[in-house]
């Protein structure tokens, strides 16, 4: 006779959980080798472990197989999950990495999953990096903010051809500085501070920040005169 046994528990259904992880079963698993393991597993995971119990389809007789169904079970959940994730917007391999971890799936699973997905193409951290560097610079990001905000996200600047010449040249990076400079109210009070802060809050050069600085405040001089 088995003496494995196992445990579901699942999340209130108002259960808050720190930061984005999200409500997660709790497995209490019990076996004569291994005493008590409780593992993470997502709800959806729960749910079909519940399910074919019910249905007699899910009867391991030792941890070794508990863990290989668990598994088998993650695999064919995980895949509806990204493409469910992918279809509401686009993703690069480390955030949906992050995502599936913070979901409750084993890391063996998620690491499997996410490179199946860039093998057939529906992630590709190229066709993610361009869009998002894009989208950046036509909101007024300089070279500096981008690629730090870049690697955060698990993504390096080689995978942008031609960074950062084609997508934001050295003229066209003077021009949007001013462009935002230009905006800012001035008081007479630390406005060359001021000016440069912002801008480098952006991302752009020390250099740049400090010659648009000089060059709004000139300009707002002469207007006086």
């Amino acid at each position: 006779m088995s003496s494995l046994a196992w445990e579901l528990t699942f999340p209130e259904k108002r259960q808050s959980t720190l930061g984005r992880k999200k409500p997660c079963v709790t497995l209490s698993l019990t076996s004569d080798a291994g005493g008590i393991e409780r593992f993470s597993i997502p709800v959806s995971v729960g749910r079909k472990v519940q399910s074919l119990e019910r249905e007699g389809a899910f009867h391991p007789d030792s941890r070794a197989e508990f863990m290989y169904e668990l598994t088998r079970i993650q695999e064919s959940l995980i895949r509806s999950r990204i493409e469910t994730l992918i279809c509401r917007r686009d993703y690069s391999s480390y955030a949906l990495r992050e995502k599936l971890r913070l979901d409750g799936y084993f890391s063996s699973v998620v690491k499997e999953s996410v490179e199946r997905a860039v093998e057939v193409g529906l992630v590709d951290d190229a066709r993610y990096a361009d869009s998002y560097a894009r989208a950046k610079v036509s909101q007024g990001w300089g070279v500096i903010r981008i690629e730090r905000e870049l690697e955060r996200k698990g993504l390096s600047t080689s995978l942008l051809e031609g960074w950062p010449q084609s997508y934001l040249s050295v003229a066209s990076q003077k021009e949007k500085a001013l462009s935002l400079a230009r905006r800012k109210r001035l008081t007479g009070k630390n406005d060359y501070e001021r000016i440069v802060r912002f801008l480098a809050s952006k991302g752009y050069s020390f250099e740049l920040c400090s010659s648009t600085a000089k060059q709004v405040l000139a300009e707002s001089a002469q207007a006086k005169t």
